[in-house]
């Protein structure tokens, strides 16, 4: 009863002057003191009933090897069970493979988890929560394939775990086919969490983890939910609302929560301003960013942050949204320390507000001050050619990111040629590059290449185009946009009797019946 009531010192005197004391009494006292936080204690009592020759059942053991505070006491736990021939079942490794994630051993927590002779869901379990909160996410990802695998049945906590470990690398689709696989359970959100409650960390990491896991794969219903259901919020768990917010379009909702945030006497940290300005810079309501995207800029003055590169940085790209430039620049030029990113980050306000030349310029800049860089500033800078009209430039630009700084383009770099191309009139070109380019060329790729047919007035290129669109996506949307894009188009300003048959035979859908 005094244990039940919290009143651990109570339970202990009360067990010290029993006359005759039961094994369970043993159990309950150690449990108790594990509970609690006494980790001495719960060693002595684990030595004390030792020496009494007190049956250890495997619960007692689990218990004083989650009281551990250092590795050692927990190693020499491990060795008598080792010695002592104990099976190791569920509830003890999974006490073992946290003892050491306490210690920062995640290493040797999966060499024990695989020398386990039979891994039941718990100790999947644990090893995935593991791997996940101690930066590991890939290998707990990894984990959740192997025990599917080896054949385990999952339930919501491993579920739960996947999701975080999703959230965290940013695999959002994966992380709502697993949230489809919770309900195809019938596993019910509320279930989920309950269930993530019993995660071998504690309750508010448990919260945290999964409103980010639904935030992460848009899910932005259930996830406020959970959050409305937390009895204890900390600085990370309004963070992970308000980025989910803003990750998911919801801009003006993660501005009322940041405000709600400090209302609430959590102080904001250096995320929660990142997260808020980078809202500021995309709130539909242009007058809303603009009021509050300076007012929290004025708050970050004189704290210890204040220069952060990530924060320095989400403040100058608000200004540059806003069409704030002088701020944008002033807010550069203050920096004490400028990397690639800041960089990156005002040519692109530039680039934005239609400066395109002084955006290669400010590269350029960048160069002379001996900042490498990075691939966001080619695709900056070819973007900025295309739109400058700067044709050989930009050819040039795109070539010299790997001949000169051996950087790989991505796909995103070859969009960026082919819009190049295709506003230069290169037709032929910007078709054989997407051909060629070492991706799969996707609607917005096909799209680009239909605009600069129609501009160019190419009637056989676009309508070869459309039929790629349509080819990927072909829906009634699709069909009405190219119905307007193309066909008035091309025959007005193009003089061109275009046989319509051809464009009715795109649009019509009867291609895929064949």
């Amino acid at each position: 009863a005094y244990a039940q009531n919290g009143d651990v010192g109570g339970a202990r005197r009360c067990f010290e002057t029993m006359p005759a004391r039961s094994s369970g009494s043993w159990r309950g006292l150690l449990w108790a003191l594990a509970r609690s936080g006494r980790g001495g204690e719960a060693m002595e009592m684990l030595s004390r009933m030792d020496q009494e020759g007190v049956d250890i059942q495997l619960a007692a053991l689990a218990a004083a090897v989650s009281a551990c505070k250092n590795l050692q006491q927990g190693i020499a736990i491990h060795e008598e069970i080792a010695a002592g021939g104990v099976e190791c079942e569920a509830i003890l490794a999974t006490a073992l493979i946290n003892m050491f994630v306490k210690a920062s051993q995640i290493h040797e927590s999966w060499s024990y988890f695989q020398k386990l002779p039979s891994r039941s869901v718990v100790s999947w379990n644990a090893i995935i929560a593991a791997f996940t909160v101690t930066g590991h996410p890939c290998r707990a990802l990894k984990c959740f394939g192997e025990m599917d695998l080896d054949g385990v049945e999952m339930d919501s906590i491993t579920f739960v775990c996947a999701m975080y470990a999703c959230s965290i690398v940013g695999e959002l689709q994966i992380c709502k086919i697993l949230h489809a696989g919770l309900v195809d359970r019938k596993i019910l959100i509320e279930t989920a969490v309950a269930n993530a409650l019993r995660m071998p960390y504690n309750d508010l990491y448990a919260w945290n983890a999964v409103v980010a896991a639904h935030a992460q794969a848009g899910l932005v219903r259930q996830a406020e939910e959970l959050f409305a259901a937390m009895q204890y919020r900390n600085a990370v768990s309004w963070n992970t609302m308000i980025a989910g917010y803003a990750q998911n379009g919801h801009h003006c909702r993660a501005l009322h929560l940041f405000r709600s945030m400090d209302l609430e006497g959590v102080p904001p940290t250096k995320i929660s301003f990142i997260s808020s300005i980078d809202s500021c810079g995309e709130v539909a309501v242009a007058a809303v960013g603009a009021a509050a995207g300076p007012l929290l800029h004025a708050e970050i003055a004189g704290k210890s942050f204040e220069w952060d590169v990530g924060v320095a940085t989400a403040v100058i790209s608000m200004y540059g949204k806003l069409g704030l430039l002088d701020r944008s620049l002033a807010v550069f030029h203050g920096m004490p320390r400028r990397t690639v990113v800041p960089y990156n980050a005002t040519a692109a306000a530039l680039a934005e507000n239609g400066r395109s030349r002084d955006a290669l310029h400010f590269l350029h800049t960048m160069l002379l001050d001996a900042v490498t860089p990075s691939d966001v500033s080619f695709l900056i800078a070819i973007a900025a050619c295309s739109h400058a009209g700067l044709y050989e430039d930009g050819l040039e630009r795109s070539a010299g990111m790997s001949q000169d700084h051996g950087l790989d383009p991505s796909f995103d770099h070859y969009l960026c040629v082919v819009d190049l191309l295709g506003r230069a009139g290169q037709l032929g070109d910007a078709e054989e590059l997407l051909c060629v380019m070492p991706y799969e060329p996707d609607v917005v790729a096909w799209t680009a290449l239909l605009a600069a047919s129609v501009n160019h007035c190419d009637v056989h290129r676009a309508v070869r185009a459309a039929g790629r669109v349509l080819e990927l996506k072909h829906d009634p949307a699709a069909y009405s946009l190219l119905l307007n894009i193309c066909s008035p188009r091309l025959e007005t300003n193009c003089q061109h009797n275009l046989d319509f048959s051809i464009v009715t035979y795109l649009y019509s859908g009867e291609r895929y019946k064949q």
